[in-house]
């Protein structure tokens, strides 16, 4: 019995019977601020998104055992009070942003590399507005937001990179840029990883039992956000703000995984993104079936 109970124990905590190399990765991934205890929505308030990871051998100048990645996500954005009506009451403009993005990462044994470009709608053609006000008119869930003033409808795009360093099996580097008509920003920072190692944490998964985690610290340098300030070309919208150029973020998380079936967590933290606004936390779950 004590030797049944210890197999069960390791299988679970990363030993797994047999590791098959799966090829594909479909997921469905929930960002919300429900995820923590508040008494209204704030910031970034909620995020859809479908994911399809496949391996392949290229993907633009990346070549050799590459994982391409196509993501289709609505997220929305509101002040720290959305069902006032009086917009200069607002920290920060109330946003949507439906978007397509395709993005490619080649893993080596001790660096990773990862572009990536990013095509989008803001304001009506981006949903946010009705689908935040019909969620809060169905299910009568606090007052119904007024999204008076959003940042207009336009067409974005972003192109962004990122490189990854290992310093230790358990901990690498990231340098991350961005730039385009919504977001222009470099980032970098520190993650470490809980029971696994750099080349199978970025990889995708092989079909197992295993249970992971990582923590993520970052300082991001913002030089524009078309979500805050409005439009790089167009000076339509009726709110905007300033947004904070110095921005700190924390992750942590953990998964867990059984076979093809894999459900990752994690809590968010951003600094404040605006002068008036307040820091952010917000969760992640991000559901997937590997095959």
């Amino acid at each position: 019995m004590r030797f049944k109970i210890l197999t069960s124990l390791l299988l679970l905590c990363g030993c797994s019977v047999r590791s098959q190399e799966l090829r594909h990765l479909f997921s469905f991934q929930i960002d919300n601020d429900l995820f923590v205890p508040q008494d209204h929505d704030n910031y970034y308030t909620s995020g859809l998104f479908f994911h399809y990871k496949f391996n392949t051998d290229r993907f633009l100048f990346l070549k050799n055992n590459v994982v391409t990645q196509f993501s289709f996500g609505q997220q929305m954005f509101t002040p720290n009070q959305p069902k006032y009506s009086n917009t200069y009451q607002y920290d920060r403009p109330f946003a949507g942003w439906l978007s397509l993005k395709a993005s490619g990462l080649k893993v080596a044994n001790n660096y990773a590399v990862s572009v990536a470009v990013e095509l989008g709608f803001t304001g009506d053609y981006s949903f946010g507005k009705q689908l935040h006000r019909s969620f809060h008119e169905t299910f009568h869930f606090e007052e119904v937001p007024t999204w008076a003033g959003q940042i207009p409808t336009e067409l974005m795009v972003n192109v962004s990179s990122s490189y990854q360093q290992k310093i230790f099996n358990w901990a690498y580097t990231t340098i991350n840029t961005t730039l385009g008509t919504k977001d222009v920003f470099a980032d970098g920072g520190i993650t470490f990883i809980y029971n696994d190692n750099f080349k199978n944490y970025l990889k995708l998964p092989l079909s197992r039992n295993y249970i992971s985690g990582f923590t993520t610290l970052k300082y991001r340098w913002v030089g524009y956000d078309a979500l805050i300030e409005g439009s790089i070309w167009n000076n339509n919208a009726t709110v905007t703000r300033k947004p904070e150029h110095h921005l700190f973020l924390v992750s942590t998380g953990a998964n867990f995984q059984l076979k093809k079936w894999l459900v990752q967590f994690s809590y968010n933290y951003i600094s404040k993104r605006t002068a008036y606004a307040k820091y952010h936390i917000y969760g992640s779950l991000n559901i997937c079936y590997l095959f």
